[in-house]
């Protein structure tokens, strides 16, 4: 016979019979018992750690006795298990995620009586990856000064590029960022590190590079930088220079000579602000970042106006502005 569930039988599940064809046979008798339901009410609890803090989102994989699996991802603490097992041998795996490396096992096994929790299970990871999740922006002209290094990698560390890095540049064989960018535009690249054990870690980058910084005189930019307004001695005329390419923001200062006693320059806001009294000539040169550009003379010049006609062009150059009268003189700033 079958045992109906819930069931087993106690006794044999078949019997025979001999019958005589006129009389009745001694009853068949079968003994069904209570079927025994082993408990299922283990657990198992792991945890994922770097250091003492847990690692988030490590795929954890348990493995019964019978081959089956199911799966949990640790949670903001390290935290994951498995409840509502049996007994038997379970295997637990965790799978390490990018940007580790296992200190040690990463596969344990745990015996269950199906009554009681088992042993807690840990894993023990240590960040290995490259030292930057990005670099720095750059700009033609300008050498890149950027180490990398692989975190927890055994020395010696090669280094691989795929993809292209600025032009003019690469990476050597210690992680160090060489040569100098020559072209502007955005670039793609990923670095592989691999250390003396053969572990590989990956980073993709992207950096732009950006023109040689040049200087524009006040808005609307990009104006010429002679577009300026005449000073007016004595008084001030505060006017905004601009810049562009290079990498922002910007730090205005004299790279040489000096200004017009009285006028000066905002380290920041590049703004030509002052009054001046002064009638010498001074050479000088602003900067932007690293860029130089014309110097700026003020010149003490009779009533004639050297600015009629071609005189402007022959003397004073395009840059020349012309001040209000005053004394019988007129003044003239040009850049």
């Amino acid at each position: 016979m079958t045992a109906p569930s819930g069931y087993t039988v106690s006794g044999p599940v078949s019997q025979t019979v001999t019958l005589d064809g006129n009389t009745a046979t001694t009853p068949v008798v079968f003994n069904l018992a209570p079927a025994v339901v082993p408990p299922t009410k283990s657990a198992v609890g792991v945890t994922v750690l770097s250091g003492t803090s847990g690692v988030a989102g490590v795929l954890v994989i348990l493995t019964k006795p019978d081959g089956s699996s199911q799966s949990a991802s640790s949670d903001s603490a390290g935290k994951a298990g498995f409840s509502g097992l049996g007994a038997g041998t379970f295997t637990v795996t965790a799978t390490v995620p990018s940007g580790y490396k296992a200190s040690g096992p990463t596969s344990q096994t745990v015996t269950l009586d199906g009554s009681t929790a088992g042993a807690p299970v840990t894993f023990n990871l240590v960040p290995f990856r490259i030292s930057l999740a990005s670099l720095p922006n750059e700009s033609v002209g300008d050498p890149p000064c950027t180490t990398l290094t692989l975190v927890n990698g055994v020395l010696p560390v090669s280094w691989k590029v795929t993809g292209t890095m600025p032009t003019g540049t690469g990476f050597d064989v210690y992680g160090h960022c060489n040569g100098t960018p020559t072209t502007a535009g955005i670039f793609t690249f990923t670095l592989t590190a691999t250390d003396a054990n053969g572990d590989s870690a990956s980073q993709a980058y992207t950096i732009t590079v950006f023109p040689v910084p040049s200087i524009n005189g006040p808005a609307p930019a990009p104006a010429p930088i002679d577009n300026l307004k005449p000073w007016d001695q004595g008084f001030a005329n505060p006017q905004t220079l601009t810049g562009t390419g290079g990498i922002a923001p910007y730090t205005w200062s004299v790279a040489s000579g000096a200004f017009p006693n009285g006028l000066a320059i905002g380290a920041t806001m590049g703004t030509l602000s002052g009054a001046t009294n002064d009638q010498r000539h001074h050479p000088g040169n602003r900067r932007v970042g690293n860029e130089r550009v014309r110097h700026i003379h003020d010149h003490d010049r009779p009533d004639a106006d050297p600015c009629a006609g071609r005189r402007c062009r022959r003397y004073c150059g395009p840059g020349l502005f012309t001040a209000a009268a005053g004394g019988g003189r007129k003044r003239y700033l040009h850049l």
